[in-house]
């Protein structure tokens, strides 16, 4: 009996003692992949040859496995921390050469040093969906308490987004020079009665030029560019910005004057020029400049020099040619006020296509009494009357940069973080203004006697030369006005009226003025010139640099006055001379004087610091913006909206209402509250990538025929009451009417027959999570159903259905979603609204210009925006991550461009990042994902530790375990794969590589999660859980301990001599009779 408890005792000794090998630290760090080196993402990089070669391992060491911490380092295998996805980026500067505002210049060296500064490693985050509130979106209306919500916390991605820096350098100054004519050539007055003042130009003929410079150095398809330009300007001169519409000056000039908008729209003209086809390719990329496709320099330099010249060249024939469009187009207009308003609306409503140009129809076009319902009691924006910008986002990969354009403001009306100041980005001429006065004064007290002597002529022939102009131009001018007089006073022709007369007086004398400003203008650069051409390149070193400097100052002033007037009215040409401004000479810098030096070198880095920030901003914002994930499903939480599929079939239901006056004024008739469903279908199709199929079902209802629907949408709709600021400066209470979204998606879903949306997540690392995962991810693609049996990779990809509800209300009363929405995704649908009444009693939480910016008249906009949201998560630009705070921020510098997702203009068609971001967006789930099985399967082998039994069961598996590493190295290679092909942009390879990916990971969980089973008493347990550690030492000392106490009870009778006592009663008198003793 002592033997065989001694045996018992060993037994649960020697048990606890394999249960309390060590294990491998959960604090262990994790692997890093893609991101050490310019070949990091080549197969024969170092991390991935170790990793190819860990099947080649000998699993017969016996000594390597018992001394190791657990099976998962035996193996070689660590928790994946992070994948690298590199994206490509370009930065070109333009004008910072010395040729541009204030002479910056900026060297190669020092732009090197600064760019480190960048935030080039960002990990991905992703928003949760329901913490985004109007507060986030920016399409709150009213008033929002302070502390009223709480940010949203950012969920981490394994995914790293590691951006490598192409410093592009262009030709000096014939570059900044084009972009400086394409300025002046596309803008025009903000007020049409100050032609000199404040400018606007034409955004989508500069988005035009953008897109034909970057797709001629070769950038447009090879990496995300951001344009940073400096052009020249006055600092005594307005500003400028950018616009896709009208302004409020020109809107009511053209409602004064629509027949001339008519006239010249009825007028037959040749269509509007277009920028050259770029070239074949860029030449560098023949001259060994471009990397092999593996390689990911994190910072380098392209000389394009020779291709932005090649571009000059081109671009210069096509601004000639839009130059003598818009001159011609002006002559029909004739001399009067808002000619080039009026050339701009008509510019505007002949492109057909564009959403501008619709707003513009409807308000110029249609019948007067439509248009009044267009207005509102609020401080509201025109809808043709976008905010005013000093950047832009294109329709392709970049975007636009101006340093020089005016400080401009938007932002939510009623604040919040990021507003657009002033400040918002840093001013080259406030920054360097203090230098260029110190570098004026220095050049006063440096001027020689020729210097002097030169000045002196300059004057003195500006002062002949311009009186003798002006009096050929008047003389000119007499002979033009008897003309007309005789032409007007010939027999037959008709008396005009007395206010006629005056007219016509008037107009005549203000063409004089601006003929005389135009004579002085053009007669002052012709001195500048000559004097240039003669004094200002002298070889012999007899330059007056001083003198030759003031006159560049002067010659640049006045060639922007006179760009001014050109834009404006008919003038001749002239402006832009061939000589690109180099015959004045090298520009003295200053840096003989050490107050100058020392001035200017203070100035660049603060002026660089600012840069470097903004341009951080815009890449956390336009380049690779958070995305949203719909639940922190089962324990991972790295789920985009909606998995990418190979096939989306979009069910749009058009449901449509009864016409019934609502109050005793009825809505126009004439107004429609058809949505634009062929347009919306259009634009969708864009998403798709090669390989992706999209297909569209419409199916029409009206609510008068459903009365389950109708009785369910009057149930939905709600009443409340917002703070608005009004017209008056104050916050002005109305009641709103709207409907609620997860009301009304409950009885669609049951109306309709759609799958129910995901329930509230399970706590994180339960079996309910677990399962729920499993099904969201394989019921969001449409495929498998809880109970059914399981896919792989390529089928839970196969297709997913995206349901879209459109409301069509023909209402007096405008009703929105939730209260601030024309559209809103929701986990499993889309919901729009599309309302007829057009007086705007819900404008927009935004503000640019000190007015609220109206709501569009069309949801489309909003539709396409929500969308975009529900296929994979893409955000408004204005929403990024900030590593620093680690929190999301705002910035709505970036709010900018004309897509869907801008609130500061009007735009219905996608570019080219909010494509790639959804397909990023695409590959990132699927990595994430993958990462995540993987992790769960290491984690499965690192929580067992190495013993004779598991030896065992490892020997008879092991070709299980050399398939597992197999699959691990090809699994990596498959990643590598989806790297390379992202940092070519090529984002339809990378998702054709996602089901793949998915299939093996899963069969790396599934080989890992059956090696870490150890099987005892000939039964298979599970696998040995970390969580059971803490219980190992209580078991053992319980064990000791009883089994001591069994030993003193057995030994102290022997030792003591202690005997029972003998019973007596009932027979039980004698051991082991009936009923006996202990034993």
């Amino acid at each position: 009996m002592v033997l065989n408890i001694y045996a018992t005792f060993i037994l649960a000794l020697s048990s606890s003692w394999l249960l309390l090998r060590p294990v491998v630290s959960a604090e262990e760090a994790g692997a890093t992949f893609f991101h050490a080196g310019d070949d990091a993402l080549s197969w024969d990089s170092d991390e991935l040859v170790r990793t190819r070669n860990l099947h080649s391992k000998d699993f017969s060491d016996k000594e390597a496995f018992m001394s190791a911490p657990s099976i998962a380092s035996y193996l070689g295998l660590r928790r994946i921390e992070a994948l690298h996805m590199p994206v490509p980026l370009s930065i070109v500067f333009v004008g910072f050469d010395g040729d541009g505002n204030m002479h910056v210049k900026l060297s190669g060296e020092e732009l090197t040093r600064w760019f480190g500064h960048l935030d080039h490693v960002l990990p991905h985050t992703r928003v949760e969906l329901a913490e985004l509130t109007c507060a986030e979106d920016g399409h709150c209306t009213g008033l929002i308490t302070p502390g009223q919500t709480a940010p949203p916390e950012p969920v981490p991605s394994y995914v790293h987004l590691n951006f490598s820096c192409n410093v592009v350098q262009v030709r000096k100054q014939s570059v900044v020079a084009a972009f400086e004519r394409a300025i002046h050539t596309f803008s025009r007055p903000v007020d049409p009665d100050i032609e000199t003042g404040a400018q606007q130009v034409d955004a989508a003929k500069m988005e035009a030029f953008v897109d034909n410079f970057v797709a001629s150095l070769g950038l447009a398809q090879f990496s995300y560019t951001l344009v940073v330009i400096n052009p020249t300007w006055s600092i005594s001169e307005p500003v400028y910005g950018y616009r896709l519409g009208m302004s409020q000056p020109e809107l009511d000039t053209l409602m004064l004057g629509t027949d001339r908008v008519l006239k010249l729209m009825n007028n037959a003209h040749a269509p509007e020029p277009h920028p050259p086809q770029p070239h074949g390719g860029p030449s560098y990329l023949f001259r060994g400049g471009a990397a092999p496709r593996h390689q990911t320099k994190k910072f380098s330099s392209t000389d394009a020099q020779w291709d932005s010249e090649r571009w000059v060249t081109g671009i210069s024939a096509y601004l000639d040619e839009e130059e003598a469009y818009r001159k011609n187009l002006l002559k029909e207009v004739g001399q009067g006020r808002g000619a080039a308003a009026v050339v701009q609306a008509v510019r505007l409503l002949r492109r057909g296509d564009v959403a501008m140009a619709q707003v513009l129809k409807e308000e110029l076009l249609s019948p007067p009494d439509m248009a009044t319902f267009i207005y509102s009691k609020f401080r509201t924006s025109h809808p043709a009357e976008d905010c005013l910008v000093g950047n832009w986002v294109g329709h392709g990969r970049w975007a636009l940069v101006d340093l020089t354009s005016g400080g401009f403001d938007w932002g939510p009306a009623l604040g919040g973080d990021g507003v657009v100041h002033r400040h918002s980005l840093p001013s080259v001429m406030e920054r360097f203004g203090s230098v260029a006065e110190l570098r004026k004064a220095f050049h006063d007290t440096s001027k020689t006697g020729h210097d002097e002597e030169v000045a002196s002529k300059v004057a003195a022939h500006k002062t002949q030369n311009v009186a003798t102009a002006t009096n050929r131009a008047y003389q000119a001018f007499l002979i033009e006005s008897q003309r007309e007089d005789r032409h007007a006073n010939a027999p037959g022709a008709p008396e005009p009226e007395h206010w006629e007369k005056e007219r016509q007086a008037k107009e005549r004398d203000q063409k004089w003025q601006r003929r005389y400003q135009e004579t002085v203008l053009k007669a002052e650069l012709d001195v500048y010139e000559e004097f240039a051409l003669r004094h200002c390149n002298d070889k012999s070193g007899m330059t007056p640099r001083m003198a030759c400097s003031e006159m560049r100052t002067q010659a640049v002033k006045a060639r922007q006055l006179l760009a001014k007037l050109a834009s404006a009215q008919v003038t001749p040409g002239d402006v832009w001379r061939d000589h690109k401004w180099d015959i004045f000479g090298d520009e003295p810098d200053g840096t003989e004087d050490w107050g100058v030096a020392d001035a200017s070198e203070r100035a660049h880095d603060m002026f660089l610091g600012e840069l470097t920030g903004v341009l951080s901003r815009a890449l956390r914002h336009v380049v690779a913006p958070p995305t949203a994930t719909w639940t922190h499903a089962a324990g991972h939480a790295h789920d985009t909206a909606t998995p990418y599929a190979q096939h989306v079939r979009f069910v749009i239901h058009v449901v449509s209402e009864v016409t019934r006056a609502r109050s005793e004024y009825a809505p126009n008739p004439a107004a429609s509250a058809v949505f634009d469903v062929a347009a919306f279908q259009e634009q969708v199709a864009t998403l798709k990538l090669a390989g992706q199929t999209f297909d569209f079902q419409v199916h029409r209802t009206a609510l008068g025929d459903d009365p389950v629907l109708a009785t369910a949408f009057a149930a939905a709709t709600r009443t409340r009451a917002l703070d608005i600021p009004s017209s008056d400066d104050i916050v002005q209470e109305a009641e709103r009417v709207y409907v609620d979204s997860r009301a009304l998606a409950h009885v669609l879903r049951q109306r309709f027959d759609t799958p129910e949306a995901p329930a509230a997540p399970a706590p994180p690392g339960s079996l309910e999570a677990a399962a729920a995962r499993r099904a969201r991810r394989a019921r969001g693609r449409g495929y498998a159903r809880p109970g059914s049996a399981p896919v792989n990779g390529s089928a839970t990809h196969a297709t997913h259905e995206v349901p879209v509800f459109v409301f069509e209300l023909t209402r007096d009363t405008a009703v929105l979603i939730d209260g601030h929405y024309n559209a809103k995704p929701l986990e499993d649908m889309v919901l729009v609204v599309s309302n007829t009444a057009r007086d705007d009693e819900h404008p927009t939480g935004m503000m640019c210009g000190g007015a609220l910016l109206a709501r569009p008249l069309s949801p489309l906009k909003e539709a396409l925006g929500a969308v975009l949201t529900h296929l994979g998560g893409v955000l408004p630009p204005h929403l990024g991550y900030d590593p620093t705070k680690k929190r999301v921020t705002h910035d709505w510098l970036w709010s900018v461009g004309s897509h869907p997702q801008s609130f500061t203009s009007v735009g219905t068609r996608y570019s080219d990042l909010q494509r790639d971001a959804l397909a990023r967006a695409y590959a990132l789930d699927g990595l994430d994902s993958a990462v995540d099985a993987v992790n769960d399967g290491i984690a499965a082998l690192a929580h067992v530790a190495p013993s004779k039994l598991s030896q065992l069961h490892f020997q008879l598996h092991a070709g299980d375990a050399r398939e597992m590493l197999k699959t691990y190295a090809g699994l990596l290679d498959a990643w590598r794969r989806v790297m390379e092909a992202a940092w070519s942009l090529d984002w339809a390879t990378a998702a054709s590589l996602l089901p793949g990916v998915e299939d093996g990971a899963l069969r790396f969980r599934t080989l890992a999660e059956k090696l870490a089973t150890i099987p005892l008493n000939g039964q298979c347990a599970g696998s040995v859980s970390g969580t059971t550690e803490h219980l190992v030492l209580p078991m053992l000392i319980a064990s000791i301990a009883v089994a001591a106490a069994a030993l003193v009870h057995l030994a102290w009778p022997l030792v003591s001599g202690w005997r029972p006592p003998a019973q007596s009663g009932l027979g039980y008198s004698k051991r082991g009779s009936k009923g006996g003793g202990y034993f």
